[in-house]
């Protein structure tokens, strides 16, 4: 459906979110058009360098899901994070 869409110009990219490389490689066996972001969970205290890595290396952009970390670990009063801010 949303391979129609994209080739009727009615939307202009196809996003995914949360898939892993093993994910990806099994959509992209039926898949004609290749997503343009793969949403995944990054931020300070967790980042999927892995998933990272492989989403670069076959262009996929990868965007941020819960880039401030939903104020866990007390994102916004770290003192390691507030020095690098300096």
């Amino acid at each position: 459906m949303m391979e129609e869409l994209y080739k009727e110009g009615k939307i202009k990219a196809i996003g995914i979110s949360n898939s892993t490389p093993a994910q990806y490689e099994d959509l992209m066996s039926v898949a004609k058009i290749k997503p343009a972001v793969n949403q995944i969970e990054t931020h300070a205290f967790f980042q999927e360098v892995d998933c990272y890595n492989y989403l670069k290396k076959t262009g996929v952009q990868p965007e941020a899901w819960a880039p401030f970390a939903e104020d866990r670990n007390g994102l916004f009063t770290n003192e390691t994070l507030a020095s690098i801010g300096r």
